[in-house]
């Protein structure tokens, strides 16, 4: 028998995983604002963000999550240009969703992961995506000498009218293999692409919200 106390926190880690894909998979009303790079940094800055909420996917590969988790941390670097800023604590998220009784259905919106924008207070709203090569990947390496790009996409909503601020890709692609590469040495190569990605991903932010 689950217990009570359990079903905030499968709520948070749920309702996180439901907003990064409603976001990625859902289009807005409007087309997006134009563009100024070939990776999609959008020129419409949004000063007037007080409140960020981030979300990204439940994952249960540790590397993965690991990865999230420092993407998560490196964007608090927003602060230093904007002290004012106030990144929202996910952990709330459990029981707003339990007060406010929000139902998730099988069908799922982009209104549902601006709902818990608006249930934290946040003026906006910031989902990650990332994509890492995969052990599969990593095992096909070991004879093409090739692996996938690390891919790292951030989209920013304003909670109250939906309309996309900030939309960015980072390609990071790999350097090919050398024939005595190892399973350590992939790692490496992996974790600097995935580096670069972060520092390319959270500077185009940080100007975007400055």
């Amino acid at each position: 028998m689950v217990s009570h106390a359990c079903r905030p926190r499968r709520s948070i880690r749920f309702l996180g995983s439901i907003c990064v894909l409603a976001l990625f998979s859902c289009h807005p009303p409007a087309p997006p604002p134009p563009t100024v790079d070939g990776r999609g940094s959008t020129d419409s800055p949004a000063p007037f963000i007080a409140r960020l909420a981030i979300v990204s996917p439940e994952t249960g590969d540790g590397q993965l999550a690991a990865a999230y988790a420092q993407l998560e941390a490196e964007t608090f670097v927003l602060k230093s240009h904007r002290p004012s800023l106030q990144i929202v604590d996910r952990s709330q998220l459990g029981a707003l969703v339990a007060e406010q009784e929000l139902q998730l259905s099988g069908s799922v919106a982009e209104p549902t992961a601006l709902e818990a924008g608006r249930l934290l207070g946040a003026d906006g709203l910031l989902a990650y995506r990332i994509y890492l090569p995969t052990m599969r990947d990593r095992v096909s390496a070991r004879f093409t000498t090739r692996l996938p790009p690390v891919r790292i996409f951030a989209k920013l909503l304003r909670v109250d009218t939906g309309e996309v601020l900030f939309h960015h890709s980072s390609v990071v692609p790999m350097p090919p293999l050398d024939e005595e590469a190892s399973w350590a040495d992939m790692a490496m190569l992996v974790q600097d692409a995935f580096d670069k990605g972060v520092n390319e991903t959270v500077a185009a932010l940080d100007a975007a919200v400055r």
